[in-house]
């Protein structure tokens, strides 16, 4: 009996020195915790990070271009005496138009809920009415280089003008940035926003008839004003309007001058 007892007594301290080392032997192995750094969250309803927006509307589109030519011919046979041909030729090449939808897209970074900066494309197809038009003329002078006596002869060779309705396609691509100035989420005008931006875009047309086509390309800038609202911690849904105006400006035809001005509006879906 006092055997088991002494026995007992001994497994119950080997028990309580094991668990004594164990927990001494857990704390000097245990590596020191490493503090975690702390995810960097997004602040709710700012322009911050990512951006994207997606665009649908209508555009207004109005281009002309005009190409004018003058040949002069002239031969003095003496001091006094003089003949010349002058041949003119003016072509000129018209389209107005909608565009329904129009698409428009951009992707870029916000920055301190401030600025927007992004690329952009778009795209659209108009109908609308275009014009075609040629006038050739040549003139024959002969006589005195006063202009006294003189033979004088004119032939208009041609002078065509249609109309009729249209279609055509636009591109554009370019660079732009945005600025949000009123920041305070309480404010009335929170969300509203301008921009600008610039780039290259053309433009293909032709008659329903076929009779002519047309075809155009620029360097542009946008000026664009508009309002976003909220609609999540991060998405906002907004209009735009928005004008272009030409740089420079060419129709691919060589020769040509050429003008346009285009008016845009806009619903975005913007995130960032």
């Amino acid at each position: 009996m006092k055997f088991f007892l002494k026995f007992v007594f001994v497994l119950v301290m080997a028990s309580c020195v094991w668990a004594q080392d164990s927990t001494a032997v857990d704390s000097v192995s245990a590596s020191p915790v490493k503090p975690v750094r702390e995810k960097k969250i997004r602040p709710a309803c700012e322009h911050r990070g990512f951006f994207f927006s997606a665009g649908v509307g209508v555009s207004y589109f109005d281009a002309s271009s005009v190409k004018e030519s003058r040949y002069v011919q002239s031969t003095g046979w003496s001091s006094e005496f003089e003949s010349r041909n002058v041949n003119e030729e003016m072509t000129k090449d018209a389209f107005s138009g909608f565009a329904l939808p129009l698409l428009e897209f951009r992707f870029g970074k916000s920055i301190g809920n401030l600025v927007a900066l992004y690329a952009m494309i778009s795209s659209g197809f108009y109908r609308g009415q275009g014009e075609y038009s040629n006038f050739e003329r040549e003139q024959y002078y002969e006589g005195p280089r006063n202009g006294k006596d003189s033979l004088y002869f004119e032939h208009i060779d041609d002078d065509i003008e249609v109309k009729d309705g249209a279609f055509g396609v636009s591109f554009s691509v370019g660079l732009g940035v945005s600025v949000y100035p009123f920041r305070n989420p309480d404010f009335v005008l929170n969300g509203l926003y301008v921009g600008i931006s610039s780039g290259f875009d053309g433009f293909a047309g032709e008659l329903d008839n076929g009779y002519s086509d047309f075809d155009y390309a620029a360097i542009f800038t946008r000026y664009e004003i508009g309002k976003d609202w909220w609609l999540s911690e991060s998405w906002s849904v907004g209009v735009a309007f928005a004008y272009i105006n030409d740089v420079y400006s060419s129709s691919w035809k060589s020769d040509t001058e050429s003008k346009s001005g285009v008016f845009q509006f806009l619903i975005r879906l913007t995130h960032g």
